[in-house]
């Protein structure tokens, strides 16, 4: 079965997610206000997983699978850089020994950098544990 397939099943099983599909493209919903948008497209052999405006690529179709569902759970989060009410920096952190991991950034190359930087942490807390422990093997480190 697809992982696009899979992933409909799993967050089908799960009543407490919301999520919107069209053809190649899967999005879920934050858990609440304090959470963000997880979501997954597909062209061709390429995937691109993305939360908000963090994204990654995948060519392999489980790596891009697990990144998607991860980013659903309590072991993943945002580092989100704001200058005023502007977002320009999206850093992905993991969970990995009990510490926070930096994964992977993604950063707008223009922002208005006079304005006050803040920075949040958003993360998901969908209750997927027992659903996902089969399919994902990701971050690459979170077993090391």
């Amino acid at each position: 079965m697809k992982s696009i397939e899979l992933i409909k099943k799993l967050l089908n099983e799960i009543p407490e997610l919301n999520f919107e599909e069209e053809d190649n493209y899967i999005s879920v919903s934050p858990s609440d206000k304090n959470g963000f948008t997880v979501w997954i497209s597909i062209e061709k052999n390429n995937y691109t997983v993305g939360y908000d405006g963090w994204h990654e690529e995948f060519e392999d179709e489980n790596d891009a699978f697990g990144c998607f569902i991860y980013g659903l759970t309590n072991k993943c989060r945002l580092k989100v850089f704001k200058r005023g009410e502007f977002t320009y920096n999206w850093t992905m952190e993991a969970k990995g020994d009990g510490f926070w991991k930096i994964f992977s950034s993604t950063t707008l190359l223009f922002f208005p950098f006079w304005r006050k930087r803040e920075i949040v942490f958003l993360q998901n807390n969908y209750p997927i544990e027992n659903q996902i422990q089969n399919f994902s093997k990701f971050p690459p480190f979170e077993n090391e």
